[in-house]
């Protein structure tokens, strides 16, 4: 399947930086090749394809919240300009990652699907059931998007979707 970056319009997809709280970092091993490795990572941190809404700083976004409203999809990672500290650092002692992200507006849209989705149906309404895992089938009428395709249950991947703006998160339980 063709990655989702290559739905969005180069001039859709604005630069921000990324809110992610407080950084771990920590040495591992490479499951590929048991060589040793370093890792980071952050406490709210934000992968390819997460739903986002504004952040406090200028120009940034945040991870969306569960019972929020997502504005914002990334299609790829963020990145850091220059490298990151080799130690736990708390939010200002390390370089802000940069994410490109696409707001949310009415169109057709390609959208990633939780793993674990339930059976969709073309028409059916949809809503973000985890901001970094996609969407699932919702009861609510109001910020969701309405499916085109016919997904059977637990396949995920990426459903076309008629999107009027932003898109609830489903609330925590």
């Amino acid at each position: 399947m063709t990655k989702i970056g290559t739905f969005f319009e180069e001039s859709e997809v604005k630069t921000y930086e990324v809110e992610e709280g407080p950084m771990t970092y920590r040495k591992g091993i490479n499951p590929n090749n048991g060589l040793p490795n370093e890792q980071v990572t952050f406490e709210k941190q934000v992968d390819e394809e997460n739903f986002l809404v504004q952040g406090t700083g200028e120009r940034s976004m945040k991870l969306a919240e569960a019972g929020g409203i997502a504005t914002h999809f990334n299609p790829y990672d963020p990145e850091v300009n220059g490298s990151l500290p080799k130690a736990n650092a708390a939010v200002g002692a390390y370089p802000k990652r940069y994410v490109g992200a696409a707001k949310l507006t009415s169109r057709e849209l390609q959208l990633p699907l939780a793993p674990d989705n339930v059976e969709i149906k073309a028409g059916d309404k949809l809503e973000i059931k985890d901001p970094k895992t996609g969407l699932d089938k919702s009861a609510a009428t109001t910020n969701v998007v309405t499916s085109f395709d016919n997904i059977p249950a637990n396949t995920g991947g990426y459903v076309t979707v008629d999107c009027d703006g932003p898109i609830r998160v489903k609330a925590a339980g």
